[in-house]
């Protein structure tokens, strides 16, 4: 039987995506980890506001609660691989997930509006 290193066994067990928590359970959270609720209206900006790409970019958090926020969770957000654009202006895409597995969908135009 072959032996697995922490490292290995760090990359089998997924953390929680931060995106996977209502603004509610975020608040819920940081209060539980010694934090005000401003700080989790601060990360909830910077996510879905802001957009960032990571934690460290969100400058008004503290570098100790940063380290906090990646013991406990992925920021993972989707990774666009594939981009089809039709004439009639459907496009689809597909995005691949942290653990590798892929979301094909398609955004479609109708008389009405879209729809995905």
């Amino acid at each position: 039987m072959a032996a697995t290193s922490k490292k290995d066994q760090e990359n089998t067990e997924m953390k929680p995506s931060i995106y996977s928590l209502t603004r509610d359970q975020l608040i819920d959270w940081a209060i539980a980890h010694g934090e005000k609720k401003f700080r989790a209206t601060q990360i909830w900006d910077w996510l879905y506001k802001k957009r960032v790409q990571s934690f460290e970019e969100m400058t008004n958090i503290s570098k100790d609660f940063i380290a906090v926020l990646k013991e406990n969770f992925d920021f993972n957000p989707l990774k666009q691989r594939i981009v089809q654009e039709s004439a009639d202006g459907t496009i689809k895409y597909l995005f691949e997930l942290p653990d590798g597995m892929l979301i094909e969908t398609v955004l479609m135009r109708q008389h009405y509006g879209l729809s995905v």
